[in-house]
């Protein structure tokens, strides 16, 4: 519950503040204008993130750790690349792609790391 707040606390700085936060770093009206036109796709990254870090930990903290990088590698790899080519490339997502891609590949390793930790957890 705790990632799952800081997600939605991150997601509104993003939200409100977005604009103001690219001019932090920049002050290319471009630049800006392009993170602000991915908020809404980084809005969706975090829940893709506050899922696999809760359960990634969860195994840990239960020790059973074998499985994360085989399901980690599988995610980001072998889901997340072929995803990333096929949004950018045939779809023309372009950097909107690669956002997409990223949290298709987060959701899948967090889902993966969740039905890990609950079948783990039924067998003790």
């Amino acid at each position: 519950m705790i990632t799952l707040a800081s997600a939605v606390v991150a997601s509104m700085a993003f939200y409100f503040g977005g604009e103001f936060l690219a001019g932090l770093f920049t002050n290319d009206a471009a630049v800006v204008a392009l993170v602000s036109s991915q908020i809404g796709l980084l809005i969706l990254y975090q829940f893709g993130d506050a899922t696999q870090i809760a359960f990634a930990n969860s195994l840990r903290g239960i020790a059973h750790v074998k499985p994360i990088m085989g399901i980690a590698f599988v995610s980001y790899i072998v889901v997340g690349i072929p995803v990333m080519y096929a949004l950018c490339f045939p779809f023309g997502f372009d950097i909107s792609g690669i956002y997409l891609a990223h949290t298709i590949s987060l959701l899948t390793a967090g889902l993966w790391f969740r039905r890990t930790f609950s079948k783990h957890i039924a067998q003790l």
